[in-house]
C-alpha cells in the first residue's frame, strides 16, 4: 500500500513538473517510480502516467539535449510496454498520449520508420475509439488530455518542416488538422493549416497552398477561442508565415501588387514597436517583402522599404540574420564589400543560425561577393555550405512544375559556386571542393529527373527516394548534432531503405536513384585511377567549361575556360545528333571539330592526364552538352585516347577494368541479337566459335532474346540492328522484324558487358537517368560501347570486328576500344577525320 502511494504521488509530482517544462525533474521523478514498482504489474498505471508526463515535458522544455531524449524515450516505451497491465479503458487512452510523445521525440531524432509507424497506430487506434461505442469510457478519459496530444503532434510538423521534411511534416499536419477540427480547437487547427499551407508551396502545390491558406484565415477571422493561450511571438511567426503563402499564391496568379500590398500590410501590423519577441517575425516578414521586391526588379521600391524600415540596423544578434539574403543582394550592387562584410557576420558571428530557407538560394552569390572581396576562407565556407544544401532545393516537389523549377535553381547555385571558386583557384580546397559540387549538383539533378514521369518507377519505388530524400535533408541539417549511436542508428536506418529500393528496382537503378549522404568532403581522390570531372557553366557573361582533374598523388587541378564561338557551335552539333546526310557535311563537321579540338582538350585538362604518363585507367564524368563529346579524339596528338566515360553515377561504383566473368572458364559466352538486315557482326563472331575461344548464340526476335537471358548467363551481349530514336524512345529496328525498345530490357538480366554499336545509342542527352544507357546499366551492364552520332556502317563494323575478335582477352571495352581506333586509324588514311572513328565511345560503371 505504502509503495502505490509513493509512486501515485511521484507520478503527479512528474506531471506537474511536466507542466513547469522541467524535464530534467520529470525524469528523475519517473526514475524513482520505475524504481518502485519494479516488477509489481499492479503499480504499472503509475508508471504509465509518469511516462506521459516525461513526453510532455519534452514538448514543453525549450530544448531538450540528446542525453535527455534519450531518457525520456526510455520511459515512453517502457510506458506503453506496461499498459496490458492496467485496466483496458486506461490503457487505449493513455496510449494515444504515449504514441504522440514518441511521434515529437522521432521527428527530433529523425527515427522515420518510428514516426511513420507510430503516426499509422494513432490515426488506427483514434479511428477505433471514436467508432467503437465500448471504448466510450477510454475517450472520457483521454478528452481532456487532447490538446496536450494535439500539441505534441503539431509540435512535431513544424519541427518537421524546420527541417525540409516535406512529406513526413504533412502526414503528421494533416492528421492534426482534422482531429483538431474533430475537437474544435482553434489553436491547433490554425497552427496546423498554416503549417501545411507553407509545405504546399515549398512543394510547388498551388491549389493545396490556397486551399489550406483559405481555411487558415476563415479559422483566424471567425473569432478564435483559444483553450490555451497562444504566446504573442508565436502568433506573430504563424502571421508571417500565412502572409508568405498569400504572397507566393497571388505571385503564381500573376498578381504581385496583391502580393505586395499583403507583404507590406504584415509587416506594418508586426511592427515590434518595443516588444522584442515580435522582431523575428517583422524580419521574417520584411526578408520576403524586400525579396519579393528585387525577384520584381522593382530596386528602388525595395531601397525605399530597407531606408523606411532601417533594416540595417536590425541586422544584428541572431534574428537579425534572418534578412542577410535579400539584404546583401539589395546593397551587393553599391557596395560589394560592406555586402561581403555581411556574409562574414553571417557566417562567423551567427555561424550561420537561419532558417536554411532564408538563405540557401543565395549562398552562391554569396560565395562569389566574398571572392572578389578576397575573402578567401569564407568563400570557400559558403561553397562547403552550397554542397550540403544542394540537396534541399527542390526536395519532395510532386509536381512537375516544382521539379522544373527547382532543377534551373540548384544548376544555378551550381554555376555560381564553380565560378566563386574559380576565383579563387590557389585555394587548397578548391579543386576538391568543385569536384563534390559537380557530384553533389549530379546527384539531385538525377533524382529529380528519375521522379518524372518518363522514368519507369513504380509509386512504391518514388516513395522510397523521397524517405531517403528526407532523411539526407534531416542528417545534413542537424551533423554536429548527432552523436555516434545516433549517427549508426541512422546509417542503418538508410541501409534498409536502400535495401528496400534494391529489391524494388533493382540494384542498377538503385545506383542511380539511391542519394549518398552529401556533406563536405563526400568525395575523394581516387586512387586507383585518374577522374576528371566537368561541365557548362554560365554566368552573366556567358559559358564556361569547368574541370576538376584528380590524379592519384597529386591535389585535384580546377580548370575553368570561357568557352569560345567555335566550341559551343560544336557542342551544338553533336547534341542534335550530327547526321552528314551528305558527303559535304563531313568535311564541315571536321574543319568545326578541330577549331574547337585544343580548347576542349585543355579546358577538360586532357594535356594534365597525358603529362601524368602512368598507366592507370582515365575516367570522364562529363555533364551539360559536354556528355556527347567524342572523347577518343581529345588527345593532344590527335591519335585516339584510351579514356572511358564514366556514366553520371558512376562515381560511387568500382572503376571500369575487365568485366567480370559469367563463368570461370576460360571461354567467353556471347549472346548476339541480331536481324537479317544488319548481320555485320556475326561473320567475325563465328570464326572465334569454330576456334573454340567462345560460346556463341544468335538470337533474331525479342521473345528468343527474352528467353535466351532469362535461361543463362552470358558475358557478352551483341547487339546488331539499325537503332533510332532517343532517350526511353530509343529503339532498334528492322523491316519486317520485332523492334526491340528499351523497356523491353526492363526486368532482363543483361550480361556485364554490351556491344550495342548502333547509330545515337550513347546519344543521352543531358543525363543519364533514362534511354539505353541507363537501362542497360540498370539491368548489369558494366561497360558498354555505342555510339554519339549516325556513324558509317562499313568503317564501324571494322572496328567492332577487331573489338570483338580480342573479347577473349578480357580487356576492358575502353582498351579495346583505343587499339580498334589506332588500328583503324593507321590503316585508313583518307579517312582521319573524327566522323569516321571516334563515333564510338566506352561508357562503364
Amino acid at each position: 500500500m505504502f509503495t502505490g502511494a509513493a509512486c501515485k504521488r511521484l507520478a503527479l509530482e512528474a506531471l506537474r513538473a511536466a507542466d513547469r517544462g522541467d524535464i530534467d525533474a520529470a525524469i528523475a521523478l519517473a526514475d524513482k517510480v520505475r524504481e518502485l514498482a519494479a516488477d509489481r504489474r499492479g503499480l504499472a498505471r503509475w508508471v504509465a502516467v509518469a511516462a506521459g508526463a516525461v513526453g510532455t515535458s519534452v514538448q514543453a522544455a525549450p530544448e531538450a539535449s540528446g542525453d535527455q531524449l534519450s531518457r525520456a524515450l526510455g520511459h515512453i516505451e517502457l510506458g506503453l510496454s506496461v499498459l496490458p497491465h492496467v485496466d483496458p479503458d486506461f490503457a487505449v487512452a493513455w496510449r494515444l498520449q504515449l504514441l504522440a510523445s514518441r511521434i515529437s521525440i522521432s521527428a527530433i531524432t529523425g527515427d522515420q520508420n518510428q514516426l511513420s509507424d507510430d503516426l499509422a497506430s494513432l490515426d488506427s487506434a483514434w479511428d477505433r475509439m471514436q467508432s467503437d461505442p465500448t471504448y466510450a469510457l477510454a475517450l472520457s478519459i483521454i478528452k481532456p488530455a487532447m490538446t496536450v496530444i494535439l500539441g505534441m503532434l503539431a509540435t512535431a510538423g513544424w519541427g518537421l518542416l524546420a527541417q525540409l521534411r516535406l512529406v513526413e511534416a504533412r502526414r503528421v499536419l494533416l492528421l492534426t488538422a482534422n482531429w483538431s477540427a474533430e475537437q474544435h480547437d482553434d489553436k491547433v487547427e490554425l497552427i496546423s493549416t498554416i503549417l501545411l499551407a507553407s509545405i504546399a508551396m515549398l512543394a510547388g502545390d498551388r491549389e493545396a497552398a490556397s486551399s489550406f491558406a483559405d481555411a487558415a484565415l476563415d479559422t483566424r477571422d471567425r473569432g478564435m477561442k483559444f483553450r490555451t493561450p497562444l504566446p504573442p511571438s508565436t502568433f506573430a511567426l504563424l502571421d508571417a508565415m500565412l502572409a508568405r503563402v498569400c504572397a507566393w499564391d497571388f505571385m503564381r496568379g500573376a498578381a504581385p501588387a496583391r502580393a505586395r500590398e499583403v507583404l507590406r500590410t504584415t509587416r506594418v501590423r508586426l511592427t515590434p514597436g518595443g516588444r522584442e519577441e515580435l522582431l523575428p517575425a517583422y524580419l521574417l516578414v520584411l526578408s520576403h517583402e524586400l525579396q519579393l521586391l528585387l525577384d520584381l526588379g522593382e530596386i528602388a521600391a525595395a531601397e525605399a522599404v530597407a531606408d523606411a524600415t532601417d533594416v540595417r540596423s536590425l541586422f544584428k544578434g541572431v534574428a537579425g540574420g534572418i534578412v542577410a539574403g535579400p539584404l546583401i543582394r539589395l546593397i551587393e550592387k553599391d557596395d560589394r564589400a560592406l555586402a561581403a562584410a555581411l556574409v562574414r557576420r553571417l557566417a562567423i558571428e551567427y555561424e550561420w543560425q537561419v532558417p536554411p530557407s532564408l538563405f540557401v538560394e543565395h549562398l552562391g552569390a554569396m560565395a562569389l561577393l566574398c571572392a572578389d572581396n578576397r575573402d578567401d576562407e569564407i568563400a570557400i565556407d559558403c561553397v562547403q555550405r552550397s554542397v550540403g544544401y544542394l540537396a534541399l532545393l527542390g526536395s519532395n516537389q510532386w509536381l512537375a512544375s516544382g521539379r522544373s523549377a527547382a532543377f534551373a535553381e540548384h544548376r544555378r547555385l551550381r554555376d555560381q559556386c564553380l565560378a566563386a571558386l574559380s576565383r579563387v583557384r590557389d585555394h587548397p580546397a578548391a579543386g576538391s571542393l568543385g569536384q563534390e559540387v559537380m557530384e553533389a549538383w549530379r546527384e539531385r539533378s538525377l533524382r529529380e529527373l528519375a521522379l518524372s514521369p518518363a522514368a519507369p518507377l513504380s509509386r512504391g519505388a518514388r516513395q522510397l527516394i523521397a524517405d531517403l530524400d528526407t532523411m539526407l535533408v534531416a542528417m545534413t541539417a542537424r551533423d554536429q548534432e548527432l552523436d555516434e549511436v545516433a549517427r549508426s542508428a541512422a546509417e542503418e536506418q538508410l541501409d534498409s531503405i536502400r535495401g528496400a529500393l534494391k529489391r524494388e528496382v533493382g540494384v542498377g537503378y538503385a545506383s542511380v536513384l539511391t542519394p549518398r549522404s552529401l556533406a563536405p568532403s563526400v568525395l575523394s581522390s581516387p586512387d586507383d585511377r585518374i577522374l576528371v570531372s566537368g561541365c557548362v557553366a554560365v554566368d552573366s557573361q556567358g559559358a564556361s567549361i569547368v574541370s576538376v582533374t584528380s590524379i592519384p598523388g597529386h591535389a585535384p587541378q580546377l580548370r575553368t575556360s570561357r568557352a569560345s564561338e567555335e566550341v559551343l557551335t560544336f557542342l551544338k552539333i553533336v547534341r542534335n545528333g550530327f547526321d552528314p546526310v551528305a558527303m559535304s557535311r563531313v568535311a564541315l563537321f571536321e574543319q568545326q571539330w578541330q577549331s574547337a579540338r585544343v580548347s576542349l582538350s585543355y579546358a577538360l585538362g586532357i594535356d594534365l592526364v597525358e603529362d601524368a604518363a602512368c598507366d592507370l585507367p582515365v575516367e570522364l564524368v562529363l555533364d551539360d552538352d559536354l556528355r556527347s563529346l567524342p572523347i577518343a579524339a581529345l588527345g593532344t596528338s590527335q591519335s585516339p585516347v584510351g579514356i572511358d566515360r564514366a556514366v553520371a553515377y558512376a562515381i560511387s561504383a568500382q572503376p571500369s577494368t575487365a568485366a567480370s566473368p559469367a563463368n570461370s572458364s576460360s571461354t567467353v559466352s556471347v549472346l548476339v541479337f541480331a536481324y537479317e538486315s544488319a548481320p555485320l557482326e556475326v561473320p567475325a563472331l563465328r570464326r572465334l566459335e569454330a576456334r573454340g575461344v567462345i560460346q556463341l548464340t544468335v538470337v533474331s526476335s525479342l521473345v528468343s532474346l527474352r528467353s535466351a537471358l532469362e535461361a543463362q548467363r552470358f558475358d557478352v551481349l551483341v547487339i546488331s540492328a539499325h537503332g533510332h530514336g532517343s532517350g526511353m524512345e530509343y529503339r532498334f529496328r528492322a523491316q519486317g522484324a520485332d523492334v526491340l525498345h528499351v523497356h523491353d530490357l526492363l526486368g532482363v538480366r543483361v550480361p556485364p558487358t554490351v556491344l550495342a554499336a548502333s547509330c545515337y545509342s550513347g546519344a543521352e542527352g543531358e543525363s543519364d537517368i533514362s534511354g539505353l544507357l541507363a537501362t542497360l546499366h540498370a539491368q548489369g551492364a558494366r561497360e558498354v560501347l555505342s555510339s554519339l552520332w549516325a556513324i558509317p556502317a562499313k568503317e564501324s563494323s571494322e572496328i567492332v570486328s577487331y573489338i570483338l575478335e580480342r573479347i577473349p582477352e578480357r580487356e576492358s571495352l575502353a582498351t579495346l576500344l583505343r587499339g580498334a581506333q589506332t588500328r583503324f586509324c593507321e590503316g585508313n588514311r583518307e579517312r582521319q577525320g573524327i566522323y569516321w572513328w571516334a563515333g564510338l565511345t566506352a561508357t562503364s560503371l
